[in-house]
């Protein structure tokens, strides 16, 4: 039996291997202990990089209050960049506003 390789099972988890290979690291899965406490190392720490992935992405208050206050400043200064004449973005083609 080969002994597989620690990136074989980093693939494996990942849905990368063919057939063939997949079902090799399964053999080794099965019949070693050293692979099979490899993968569940590996897969606990994909699980915890999703889940920290996903916590970013969820809108806390504090970015909700960010995003509110920066739309309400863009409202406030709109108008006073529309209509001045003095403003760089007066001499700049309309396309690029």
């Amino acid at each position: 039996m080969m002994q597989t390789h620690h990136c074989e099972i980093d693939f494996y988890i990942d849905g990368e291997l063919g057939p063939d290979d997949a079902s090799a690291v399964e053999t080794e899965l099965t019949f070693s202990h050293a692979a099979r406490t490899r993968f569940d190392e590996l897969w606990r720490q994909k699980d915890m990089l999703i889940r920290a992935l996903e916590a970013l992405d969820t809108p806390s208050p504090a970015n909700r209050q960010t995003a509110r206050l920066q739309a309400n400043l863009a409202r406030a200064i709109a108008p006073r960049i529309s209509t001045s004449e003095s403003s760089p973005l007066a001499s700049l083609p309309p396309d690029l506003h």
